[in-house]
């Protein structure tokens, strides 16, 4: 059993499993945002341990939002690749792909470098998150893959 609701630039759900003894709760900011994430949250909540062994990295700030200027990811949604432009940095810039259940798919490091290729050859259609670091700074975006 479930609820959902919302307002203007926000959208929430949550579900509950009886048999299963898992409740999940969603929350978002966008209107729809949360489209094809509950079969794939709930797939993961089976399996995850009460103890919280095996979770998901998890972040203290996402940043789906554009406040870093200069960072581009195209095409989006992709085939086989991504190509990840970010600000000039002179240092290590790390791009890691996460599944939508959280968890770590592939990582890619570049040095001094403002762009990367990312492979998604390997990986079967659907929504990923990218978290991109650089220096201070660590940005999450949504991918598709087609």
């Amino acid at each position: 059993m479930g609820h959902n609701g919302g307002d203007l630039g926000v959208s929430s759900d949550i579900f509950i499993s009886k048999e299963n003894n898992i409740a999940v709760g969603l929350i978002s900011n966008g209107d729809d945002g949360l489209s094809g994430l509950h079969d794939d949250i709930y797939a993961w909540a089976k399996t995850a341990s009460g103890t919280g062994a095996g979770w998901p990295d998890c972040a203290l700030n996402v940043d789906e939002q554009r406040s870093v200027s200069g960072i581009g990811i195209y095409p989006n949604p992709a085939i086989e690749s991504l190509s990840i432009e970010i600000p000039e940095f002179e240092g290590v810039v790390k791009a890691t792909l996460l599944g939508m259940d959280g968890q770590r798919l592939c990582t890619k490091e570049v040095q001094n470098h403002a762009g990367m290729f990312l492979d998604l050859s390997g990986h079967p259609s659907g929504t990923y998150i990218l978290r991109l670091e650089w220096g201070d700074k660590q940005v999450w975006r949504r991918v598709v893959k087609v």
